[in-house]
């Protein structure tokens, strides 16, 4: 029998699927490309923890307990990103030698703890906004109450990024192409429509000299 959060898994699976496959149709990118994008919100939002970490341990209040995910997290999201820019380049190079060599890619893998990760970043991010809203009660003041929800909020979305990262390793690699910049890519979605075909010569029936 079937585990039920594989099945949850590879639905998940498919959906990053859909975006992989669009953003290689629109920008030339592959899913190291978007992996990548996800490890740079992870090491962006470790950095945010850090920050706010901080400001609550400098705050004046009782918060100086906080300084610790300063100490740790904001180093932390700065190596990460570059830790994941070096294990991307090289699991793409692997994928494209493979692709070269055999000419079949690697086969997908699912993973039934993925939705769990995911629902954990969820519920994270939940009570971050729930906090930020004034909806979640907590012993902290009104200070305090914002400095924990921006903290929750931003590892509940470095833990999806995280996630979502791994989800676009595991997709099938698509052979390189020629890559667009996201720039480029919306500045010819907002030209698209004043764009107009150059006009097709038009047949004229010959005229009959009598």
């Amino acid at each position: 029998m079937t585990n039920p959060l594989t099945s949850l898994d590879e639905l998940i699976w498919k959906q990053f699927e859909k975006i992989t496959v669009a953003a290689n149709k629109r920008l030339g990118w592959n899913k190291y490309d978007l992996a990548q994008i996800a490890d740079t919100g992870n090491g962006i939002s470790y950095a945010g923890i850090g920050v706010y970490g901080l400001i609550a341990g400098l705050s004046g209040e009782r918060y100086q307990w906080m300084l610790l995910s300063f100490a740790i997290c904001l180093p932390f999201g700065v190596v990460y990103h570059k830790a994941s820019q070096q294990k991307n380049k090289r699991k793409y190079d692997e994928e494209v030698n493979l692709l070269v060599r055999t000419g079949a890619a690697r086969t997908p893998t699912m993973d039934p703890e993925r939705p769990l990760q995911l629902a954990v970043g969820g519920f994270m991010f939940g009570l971050g906004i729930s906090a930020l809203s004034g909806y979640y009660p907590t012993f902290f003041s009104a200070q305090g109450n914002y400095l924990w929800g921006m903290l929750s909020a931003l590892a509940g979305t470095g833990h999806l990024s995280m996630v979502s990262a791994n989800y676009f390793r595991s997709q099938i690699m698509i052979p390189p192409s020629t890559k667009k910049s996201i720039w480029k890519a919306l500045a010819d979605y907002v030209t698209k429509p004043f764009h107009q075909a150059a006009p097709q010569p038009v047949e004229v029936p010959a005229e009959i000299i009598k």
